[in-house]
């Protein structure tokens, strides 16, 4: 995909597939952190990050980031016993085990609006 079809708004009020990408790889980034303890929220900014630079290199770098915060949380899980599953990952927060199933969800949901911008 171009970095031009990444930023197009074929649907009036929608996010960009550039867009929804960047708040993918924001929300696998907040789920490390609270794996390492962190439990500071995302930001609206932080949470749907804008594009402000539409050019091919810079959508490169927005995929880049997306598979590097996807390697990093496979090797953060993979220092996670299995026993911590049922436990908050932090206090007042859900479950290892409902926040991943949680983010696999989140995941698969904006994969599906990716899907249907493609077609639009």
């Amino acid at each position: 995909m171009t970095a031009e079809k990444a930023a197009a708004r074929p649907l009036a009020r929608v996010h960009t597939i550039w867009e929804i990408v960047l708040h993918i790889a924001a929300t696998q980034e907040l789920v490390i952190r609270r794996l390492q303890g962190d439990s500071t929220p995302l930001s609206p900014e932080q949470d749907w990050p804008s594009v402000a630079d539409t050019g091919e290199e810079e959508w490169l770098s927005s995929l880049t980031a997306l598979k590097r915060s996807y390697s990093e949380l496979c090797q953060a899980l993979s220092q996670v016993s299995d026993s911590l599953l049922d436990r908050a990952i932090l206090p007042e927060h859900s479950s290892l085990y409902v926040t991943l199933h949680g983010l696999v969800q989140h995941n698969l949901y904006h994969a599906g609006q990716i899907a249907l911008l493609k077609k639009a």
